[in-house]
């Protein structure tokens, strides 16, 4: 093996630490950043020569930088989003629908339950011709208010 041959070796080889130290010297700077996953440098052989003496080996290659992250938890991450999305739309219609179905005596649940309660007066008192006088509730300026 000549010396071009060990240049060119130690080269790749400098090449490939170089990459790694540059995606550590990354994951240490973003330590504290919200959403951040570690980035790790794959390193694979080059490969060799064969000559009469068998194979020299040509070095290392930088085969990629990967994103470190449990694909569970990125998952679980979607998962809960969605369900908080579903959640909040639930929230809003269930909010519309308290301005429609007011609670309290402007309720629909009050007037059900004064109909009802009526009901149950008639069905007492069958003979009773107060208990079966219900209306709705009136007007204020009506001629039964």
């Amino acid at each position: 093996m000549g010396a071009s041959a060990l240049m060119s070796l130690g080269m790749r080889a400098m090449t490939a630490n170089y990459a790694a130290l540059q995606a550590t010297g990354h994951n240490i700077a973003n330590v504290n950043t919200e959403g951040y996953s570690r980035q790790s440098v794959v390193l694979g052989t080059n490969g060799g020569q064969f000559t009469g003496a068998g194979f020299f080996g040509k070095g290392v290659n930088v085969d990629a930088v990967k994103r470190e992250h449990s694909e569970f938890l990125t998952r679980e991450a979607a998962t809960t989003r969605a369900i908080a999305a579903a959640d909040e739309t639930r929230s809003t219609q269930l909010q519309q629908l308290e301005k429609v179905f007011p609670l309290g005596e402007d309720g629909l649940g009050y007037s059900a339950t004064q109909m009802f309660n009526a009901f149950v007066d008639v069905a007492n008192k069958p003979a009773d011709t107060s208990a079966r006088r219900w209306c709705w509730p009136a007007p204020v300026n009506s001629p039964r208010g």
